[in-house]
């Protein structure tokens, strides 16, 4: 696992972060945090869907104006947005502190399709 201060790896059965001496919380890196990846309704670029994996795992396809979901453990998480252009690699730290998360993603007209691109990260 990684430290939520400084994001080094560090041992999961670890009490203090030998980097920068943070006490690692680990009754709470079990708890799941809901993590939703939402694509704005646009005009342009709407019938092209983007895949979306989280930590290299396929979570679906994502619409116009639509969603996924998916449930993380504290710490860093990887979200890959494939669309035919160009992917989209987007690291999200999960703190035990947030409630749910949501990364927020647009199309946009590229060369031959639609590309992906994240707007915003809210953590809740």
């Amino acid at each position: 696992m990684n430290c939520l201060s400084c994001n080094k790896e560090i041992s999961d059965n670890s009490i203090f972060c030998p980097f920068c001496g943070t006490k690692v919380n680990n009754d709470v890196n079990n708890e799941l945090i809901p993590l939703t990846i939402t694509r704005e309704k646009r005009v342009m670029g709407c019938a092209i869907p983007f895949s979306v994996f989280v930590d290299g795992v396929r979570i679906g396809d994502l619409r116009n104006g639509n969603f996924v979901q998916c449930s993380v453990g504290v710490g860093k998480h990887t979200i890959l947005i494939k669309c035919i252009e160009k992917d989209v690699i987007q690291d999200v730290i999960v703190s035990p502190l947030h409630h749910s998360v949501e990364v927020v993603t647009y199309a946009k007209i590229g060369l031959l399709a639609a590309i992906a691109c994240i707007k915003n990260v809210i953590f809740k």
